[in-house]
């Protein structure tokens, strides 16, 4: 690794790559203490000793830095959210609602074990569940559990579409270490490591808890995964969801008919149409905006 960095230092400059390296980290858990030999990288390189960020996602095995990283970015999608409000326009909220960082503590979903986002998941959906309140109803009342259920369902079961991230880290983990298990074996080929670990195993277990009436078995070998295995297990969840909001919710006939006719073809294409006021192709909602 130190000669590697040594000819893109001497030879960068030339291909106009140059090294930025008060950006560089070395991180190297498993290694003696040759990393600090001196002479070996430059002091300006950091070497951290709990984790790294990479390509937006925490490479560590430390709880408490991955739990920080992505209360961090909830934190920073909440604040966002509360700056929703000043476009005054309730459509356009909803259609940059992922455009706040969401992308990033997602990926910290496919990438971090589940109880280590749990908080983070947490503080996310509150938040967001309070901005949807606002664009809704106004901050007033009628929305409630079901109401917020209803929201966070897809947009083909009649809603909005606005994800939970505590839902989706209950499946996220889980697929993507699957779909990545032949990738993972080719790295580890020498190492004598081989299969799933602990993490996966827990994750997995959390899943079936939570999608009781889906068989998840063919998750636990490389080679039943099905295609497409997140539309699978998202599908699986959110028609569980859609099968108990009857029951659990004790819904009215209204409440059965409005949702029915929301699930019908192209009833929510609204959602996704770009406003232009001259064509009165807007979405209203109970909050007054004052000049």
């Amino acid at each position: 690794m130190a000669k590697a960095l040594d000819i893109i230092r001497v030879v960068g400059p030339e291909l106009g790559l140059e090294l930025n390296i008060h950006k560089i980290e070395i991180f190297w858990p498993s290694c003696d203490d040759n990393k600090h030999r001196r002479g070996l990288f430059r002091t300006e390189i950091g070497r951290p000793a709990l984790g790294v960020k990479l390509l937006g996602g925490a490479v560590s095995r430390d709880k408490g830095f991955i739990e920080g990283l992505a209360m961090k970015r909830a934190s920073r999608a909440a604040e966002l959210m509360h700056l929703l409000p000043q476009l005054r326009d309730p459509q356009n909220e909803l259609l940059l609602r992922s455009c706040m960082g969401i992308a990033k503590l997602f990926f910290g979903l496919r990438t971090c074990q589940p109880i280590h986002m749990e908080e983070a998941a947490m503080l996310f959906d509150k938040e967001l569940r309070e901005a949807v309140e606002d664009i809704v109803v106004g901050g007033g009342p009628f929305f409630e559990d079901l109401q917020w259920r209803m929201a966070s369902l897809p947009i083909r079961f009649g809603r909005l579409s606005l994800y939970s991230a505590l839902e989706a880290s209950s499946y996220t983990f889980v697929v993507s270490r699957a779909q990545s298990w032949v990738l993972q074996d080719h790295i580890l080929r020498d190492s004598g490591l081989c299969g799933m670990d602990l993490d996966f195993d827990n994750a997995l277990d959390g899943l079936r808890s939570v999608i009781l009436d889906s068989d998840v078995s063919s998750f636990t070998s490389k080679d039943t995964i099905p295609p497409k295995a997140q539309h699978v297990l998202a599908s699986a969840l959110f028609s569980e969801s859609v099968q108990d909001m009857e029951v659990k919710f004790d819904m009215t006939t209204r409440q059965k008919a409005i949702l029915g006719c929301l699930q019908a073809a192209h009833a929510q294409n609204f959602l996704l149409a770009i406003p232009i006021d001259g064509l009165g192709q807007h979405v209203t909602s109970g909050v007054s905006y004052y000049p």
